[in-house]
């Protein structure tokens, strides 16, 4: 005979259940159900949930820091995508690099000599008449091709490439560098 740990009743050594409280005699749940074994899925679903609901708030709270903007302001100010491409550009210059992975395909690459040290000072925007884009303003610190040390501030115009896979968003190339005014 079986005891039930729930009501102390006796039962037939094959019964699954407690004639007395119904209760399974391994489990102890009441009425002949099989233990509930969802528990791990809901407990992934509330995680999945909060975080979403944690990276919407950071979304919200810090629109800057999310990486690249959405497509009405791809390769704006705002944009740090735009930036890098900007820094890209001028690393690629002090490494005694050409830059060209930086220049939108098409557009007759520009050059400053022998970059020494640069830094990024601020944005502007509008850009001549141009939607998803960008003019970056650095300090950079150059020699001419005659070995002149010298000190200009440039910008850097960049904006949504015209080229790319359909099926990935369109990067940010640099399409022109003018001497800042």
């Amino acid at each position: 005979m079986k005891v039930c740990r729930f009501c102390n009743q006796e039962n037939d050594d094959s019964a699954v259940f407690c004639k007395h409280c119904r209760r399974h005699l391994v489990t102890g749940i009441k009425g002949g159900a099989k233990p509930h074994r969802m528990w791990p899925l809901w407990v992934l679903l509330i995680v999945v949930v909060v975080w979403g609901i944690g990276a919407l708030i950071n979304q919200v709270q810090n629109p800057s820091q999310s990486g690249s903007a959405s497509n009405s302001e791809k390769c704006g100010p705002e944009d740090t995508d735009a930036a890098a491409i900007a820094d890209t550009l001028l690393e690629e210059w002090k490494d005694g690099n050409s830059g060209g992975g930086a220049w939108e395909d098409g557009i007759p690459m520009k050059k400053l000599f022998n970059v020494t040290e640069w830094k990024r000072l601020d944005a502007v925007y509008p850009v001549k008449n141009k939607t998803n884009a960008s003019a970056w303003t650095f300090r950079v610190q150059s020699t001419t091709q005659g070995g002149i040390a010298i000190t200009q501030t440039w910008n850097v115009w960049v904006e949504q490439s015209g080229s790319a896979n359909v099926n990935l968003p369109r990067p940010c190339k640099v399409y022109d560098i003018t001497e800042a005014q």
